[in-house]
């Protein structure tokens, strides 16, 4: 059974994200800025899945370690919530939302290009 790689699936989303989202901040045209998020939400829906299955899969049994330190990414992704919301209440909604292009951008350069290997050493 040929299986996709989820990595690959994740970085060809990311491209067509980065490629739409400026058009969709820069639109005036209502109609084209609601296809526009409609193909971006497409196209991230698997993001989080995806994402967190190669997690888990690349250290099985040590799902607990994997829950603490996705743990502990929450409070970073917390503040950096945070920080893009004071960042809009100082210099503007618009300039906030073109931060958020960071996030496919950040996918495209730190998502590992080739499938993650399971790590099966018991050691700790």
């Amino acid at each position: 059974m040929n299986r996709f790689s989820g990595s690959k699936i994740v970085r060809r989303s990311a491209i067509v994200v980065a490629v739409l989202y400026p058009f969709w901040l820069l639109s005036s045209w209502s109609v084209a800025k609601i296809g526009l998020l409609f193909v971006i939400r497409l196209a991230t829906l698997g993001w989080y899945s995806v994402i967190k299955g190669e997690e888990y899969a690349s250290h099985p049994g040590r799902s607990g370690a994997v829950m603490a330190i996705s743990s502990l990414a929450g409070l970073f992704g917390g503040g950096v919530s945070w920080f893009i919301g004071w960042l809009a209440g100082w210099f503007g909604l618009s300039f906030a939302m073109w931060i958020l292009l960071i996030g496919p951008l950040c996918l495209l350069l730190f998502l590992p290009r080739k499938p993650v290997e399971p790590n099966t050493s018991n050691e700790h």
